[in-house]
């Protein structure tokens, strides 16, 4: 049978009858239990029954700071007393220890015999005594009705607490300092809102204590406990917003450390936003400042991108498979994951399309991390061989490690390749080498026919073919041998100097700048190509034949020195020759891998940028590149396993340019491939045999007769976009009889030399040269003497730059002292 209940104004009368006893010693004194569903309960008998004869005792003061109460102190207040004795807090601390510590002290409290009255407040223990009383005690006990008060939480935070007061008072909670403190905030009477009234239960608060109990000494509290050990419950406790982080992301330390800055700066967000300086919505363009952050920050990055998820679906991908926490860099997901997720993909499976999507996505993503991607790059290379022949799609050809490893993919499996598969393979992997591989459409050359034309295109397309998988067909090997010995298709074209007397011509109606690239072949016209469309630069050119043998002292001469007499603005290139002999920076590699086809792209690059430079700020209307002569791979390759002697006498003479010709003198030669160069003095090889006594370069060579070093590309770039813009800073200008009129004028391109025509008036017709120090700022003194309005073009030579200009011409006199007199 359960308990009795008594409304507050019976425990009060109860209360009453057991003090006004509390004289008479040989009365029989029992423990009473008072249980109270709320503070608000409490508070209202305690308010109303105050009898001056007893002692009440919190068990708040008979602890130490922060500590519980000891059964030992509890009981030895309790024998100690010589007047009646009020006990609070017993069972809210006790619930500390569990609930069957609970039960027994209850147990021993109610059958304890006092010498005074004793009354024990208990608090919510309605249920548990209802469980421990037995009928003869029934009477010692009053169960107080009331709506009982939800128990708080309690956080116990170790040391002191990440919030002030204020902000912990901001989110409902209540502060404890010390564990002492928690029972006297669990009976609180505040806890039940008085708005509602008396007995309304009221949402249960938070307790937040500072103690360094552990969960270890009340491992069967009947609270609901959380601890903040460590930083990173810190740091939940601190934002709420960040209960989705997992403890198992980072290590104590690394959480330490973002704990002591959100609590520098108020939240995670905002310590984010700090560090990267950017929104937590476009952390993603922070990827460029990964690859140079220390590990901490790299570790930052990845959770934070966990937390707020990138729009990317790739980025996205990449950070849930990263595991951070191992110090896996986010660069190396971005490249393996997409190695990885379409492994067991049947290709019939896939979306259309999704493949392609993913690559480009990775691929910028890959760009944005800027130079840190290279050593990742290498690792991936290594990583990725064990795909084999299904390696090259997974490439992105962004870093030196990957074109090389691409280049090296070529030469083992692309020989079984067709053309179209290999740039299929080319234009997303590598672009540049798929430039260079594309066909070019625009051969042209004064007087060839066009199936000779065609025979050239088809011949370079086989030729850029087997140098990128770096095998010579055999048939190819015919093709060579035929042009070497009977068609030679190479003496249909004209020679060099025709071209550059028309670039001489050109040259005194507008401004040229020729660059004299030495050893640049047809084989670049596609790649050149390219460069210009991107740069909506336009681009013609036009084949030529350069002089045997095919080397520079031969083709160049004094060709420089003509071009510097005509004053026409000029530049030596030797960068490209240079890495075909191995002069430059090139490693050499044991594998035979043309990765030197790299450099010399780059090498074209750069002279391109310098290109741009003259079409748009300049002032050059076109810009020529003229080769000495080309250059062969394929003649490498080969090897020459056919090496001829050349006596003279029994003296052998030895080969000239790593064997592609030799002195003629009176040497005998047994072969059908050597003939004669264009002055006589010299033996070429018109196919890839050699002659002896000379070792064969290792990257290409040049000197013989083969089409691709005697056909050279005469190549015109000029900027179709470009606008002359002139400013005349003397609109109007003063004149009278011995004066003329002189007007200055700005060119925001720069010019040599410049022109002015005037276009109307009695002068009409006329021409006065400019002057200038600094190709910009001209001024031209006219013949004109007389007032008016005057119409002028300007010219660079013979090239028309722009019209419908004006200036007036004012009488000096009358109005020029009208100002003097004002002055």
């Amino acid at each position: 049978m359960d308990l009795n209940q008594f409304d507050v104004n019976q425990c009060i009368d109860r209360l009453d009858a057991i003090f006004r006893r509390a004289g008479d010693l040989q009365s029989p004194h029992r423990t009473r239990i008072v249980d109270v569903p709320n503070g608000a309960v409490w508070n209202d008998v305690s308010t109303r029954f105050m009898p001056t004869l007893f002692d009440v005792v919190d068990l708040e003061f008979l602890c130490a700071s922060d500590a519980l109460c000891t059964e030992q102190a509890l009981w030895r207040v309790i024998e100690d007393q010589q007047m009646p004795l009020l006990l609070r807090g017993v069972t809210t601390f006790w619930r500390f220890r569990g609930d069957g510590e609970l039960k027994r002290l209850l147990r021993d409290l109610v059958n304890y015999r006092p010498k005074y009255p004793l009354v024990v407040v208990s608090y919510q223990c309605k249920t548990i005594l209802n469980e421990i009383v037995d009928e003869r005690s029934r009477d010692c006990v009053m169960i107080v009705s009331g709506n009982p008060a939800p128990i708080p939480s309690i956080i116990v935070v170790d040391g002191d607490s990440p919030l002030s007061r204020s902000t912990l008072a901001g989110r409902g909670y209540r502060m404890a300092n010390g564990i002492r403190k928690v029972p006297g905030l669990i009976e609180d009477p505040t806890s039940i809102d008085s708005e509602s009234g008396l007995g309304v239960r009221a949402p249960a608060p938070t307790i937040v204590v500072s103690s360094k109990i552990k969960k270890s000494d009340i491992p069967n509290c009947m609270y609901s406990c959380k601890w903040i050990e460590d930083g990173f419950d810190k740091l939940q406790f601190c934002d709420n917003s960040l209960q989705q982080l997992d403890r198992t992301w980072g290590a104590a330390t690394q959480w330490q450390r973002v704990y002591e800055g959100v609590a520098r700066v108020g939240s995670f967000k905002r310590y984010v936003e700090t560090v990267f300086g950017t929104s937590t919505d476009k952390l993603e363009d922070c990827l460029g400042k990964y690859g140079q952050s220390d590990d901490y920050v790299k570790w930052l990055y990845w959770v934070a991108l966990k937390r707020w998820r990138p729009e990317s679906e790739y980025l996205a991908r990449c950070v849930r498979a990263c595991d951070g926490k191992r110090g896996q860099s986010l660069i190396e997901c971005l490249y393996r994951e997409f190695a990885s997720m379409y492994d067991s993909v049947p290709e019939d499976e896939l979306e259309k399309g999704k493949f392609e999507r993913d690559f480009d996505e990775r691929k910028r993503l890959l760009q944005q991390c800027g130079r840190s991607i290279v050593c990742e790059g290498s690792r991936f290379c290594e990583w990725i061989g064990y795909k084999g022949e299904g390696a090259f799609d997974d490439l992105t050809g962004l870093t030196p490690s990957e074109c090389e490893y691409g280049l090296k993919w070529l030469c083992k499996y692309g020989a079984e390749l067709s053309n179209e598969a290999i740039l299929g393979r080319l234009k997303h992997v590598i672009p540049r080498l798929y430039d260079y591989l594309l066909p070019y459409d625009n051969y042209h050359s004064k007087g060839v026919k066009a199936e000779d034309l065609q025979a050239i295109k088809s011949y370079f397309e086989a030729y850029k073919r087997q140098v990128v998988v770096n095998r010579v067909d055999e048939s190819f090997i015919e093709t060579v041998n035929a042009e070497g010995s009977t068609h030679r298709r190479y003496a249909l074209y004209p020679p060099r100097d025709i071209y550059v007397d028309e670039i001489m011509k050109r040259s005194r109606s507008e401004k040229v700048f020729v660059y004299l690239v030495d050893a640049l072949g047809t084989e670049f016209l596609s790649y050149i190509e390219q460069k210009c469309k991107r740069q909506g630069l336009s681009m013609s050119s036009n084949l030529a034949r350069a002089k045997l043998p095919t080397v520079t002292s031969v083709n160049y001469g004094a060709l420089r020195e003509r071009l510097t007499e005509k004053s026409i603005l000029n530049q030596y290139v030797g960068e490209i020759d240079d890495i075909k002999h191995n002069r430059s920076s090139v490693q050499t590699n044991p594998e035979g891998i043309p990765l030197h086809l790299y450099k010399e792209l780059d090498a074209i690059d750069r002279l391109f940028a310098e290109v741009v430079v003259q079409l748009t700020t300049a002032g050059v209307a076109s810009v020529w590149f003229v080769p000495d002569h080309g250059a062969t791979r394929l003649g490498v390759i080969y090897g020459g396993s056919k090496r001829y002697s050349a006596y003279v006498g029994d003296e052998k003479i030895e080969g000239l340019s790593h064997g592609r010709y030799c002195h003629r003198h009176r040497a005998a030669i047994e072969s059908g491939y050597a003939i004669e160069s264009d002055d006589g003095s010299y033996l070429v090889c018109s196919n890839y045999d050699r002659f002896g006594g000379r070792q064969s370069c290792e990257f290409e060579v040049h000197g013989g007769a083969t089409i691709e070093e005697v056909i050279v590309p005469i190549i015109e770039i000029r900027n179709p976009n470009a606008k002359e813009e002139f400013i005349v800073k003397t609109p109007t200008v003063f004149v009278d009889n011995d004066r003329p009129a002189i007007v200055d004028i700005y060119s925001v391109q720069r010019h040599d030399r410049l022109s002015l025509r005037i276009d109307s008036g009695p002068c009409t017709g006329r021409l006065y040269e400019a002057m200038s120090r600094d190709g910009k700022n001209f001024s031209v003194s006219t013949s004109i003497y007389s007032p008016g309005i005057y119409m002028f073009s300007l010219f660079d030579g013979e090239r028309w730059l722009a019209g419908e200009l004006q200036f007036e011409a004012q009488a000096r006199g009358f109005v020029e002292n009208e100002d003097s007199f004002f002055d």
